[in-house]
């Protein structure tokens, strides 16, 4: 289960002092609980409404961006010769998670594509992530074997259900913040950096150290860790 911040920490940029903003464990709680109401009290939209709970459960368990989770494509040129390049990405698929070797694989943005495929990486899942996806794969009838995208919805509409959710609860939501909200807690959680740094498909430990930089935090705890016969 996510951490339940302190409400007045923050994280911040050493380089340019910019906060991060990430979910605390109460809001958590509102999220979710405000969807499960949803799919209990209206049966007309239960679909839709479990295919949000689920995504937003990704987005927090995996740490994955947005864009990594919902089909994707993009048309750009490389260079000012105009070499032109399309990339492309079905999103996350139920062929993707591995129950047996609890393991998912997502395609990774900003790294080197292949023939206008994006590379993927793969990440270890938590119990609470299988529980989820077997759960929602049950209720919506997912063929675990499929290769068609388990969220065929576009960034814009994941953007404005959020926000519609937004409204409702009062407090900011949107798909990133599940992504901060998964690097603080694995800091928080004593995750190594480097390991991080591969979950979250980094192209530099700096980026990833940003995680680091919490203030208002007691880290005396973290002292009595410290064992130097092991040096």
């Amino acid at each position: 289960m996510p951490v339940n911040f302190n409400k007045n920490l923050s994280i911040q940029s050493a380089r340019n002092n910019v906060s991060i903003s990430y979910f605390r464990g109460q809001e958590l709680d509102q999220i979710f609980d405000y969807i499960k109401n949803k799919i209990l009290n209206n049966r007309n939209h239960e679909a839709l409404y479990r295919k949000y709970y689920f995504l937003m459960k990704v987005l927090l368990y995996t740490g994955a961006r947005i864009e990594e989770i919902v089909p994707y494509h993009r048309d750009e040129y490389l260079d000012k010769k105009g070499i032109h390049e399309e990339i492309s990405s079905p999103g996350l698929r139920p062929v993707d998670i591995n129950l047996d070797v609890s393991t998912v694989t997502l395609p990774t943005l900003k790294k080197k594509t292949l023939n206008g495929r994006l590379p993927q990486r793969v990440l270890p899942i938590s119990q609470d992530f299988k529980n989820e996806y077997i759960s929602y794969a049950m209720a919506m009838h997912i063929d675990i074997k499929s290769k068609e995208p388990l969220f065929p919805i576009t960034r814009k509409a994941v953007n404005k259900f959020m926000g519609k959710l937004q409204d409702e609860l009062g407090f900011k939501i949107h798909p990133h913040k599940f992504r901060h909200t998964f690097g603080v807690t694995a800091v928080l959680s004593g995750i190594p950096l480097n390991v991080l740094q591969e979950w979250l498909a980094h192209s530099s430990i700096f980026i990833t150290s940003i995680y680091t930089q919490i203030t208002g935090l007691d880290t005396s705890r973290y002292m009595g860790q410290m064992d130097y016969q092991n040096l």
